[in-house]
């Protein structure tokens, strides 16, 4: 799997507003910004949170889950790995 992302010269040239609101705290206030690169780290890191879930679900006491989990981390870790502020 690749995985491809615009390319941007600059993350000024994309004016969107991502409002981040606490998991633990829910009547903190919301905090609004316009980080683009913030916003590929937070996309990355919960499909790599994701993964890790799929992986950790699956049966690993037979040959075929144990491929399965595998798999599922292997494609964690290349989100896990992948550096989104390189693209800005």
């Amino acid at each position: 799997m690749i995985l491809t992302l615009p390319s941007i010269k600059s993350s000024s040239q994309i004016r969107l507003e991502f409002t981040y609101t606490s998991t633990f705290l829910p009547s903190d206030t919301p905090v609004k910004l316009e980080d683009l690169a913030f916003e590929r780290a937070a996309v990355l890191f919960n499909l790599a949170a994701l993964y890790s879930q799929l992986a950790e679900a699956e049966d690993r006491s037979n040959r075929d889950g144990l491929k399965r989990a595998s798999d599922f981390y292997q494609v964690m870790f290349r989100f896990s790995a992948f550096n989104p502020f390189q693209l800005i």
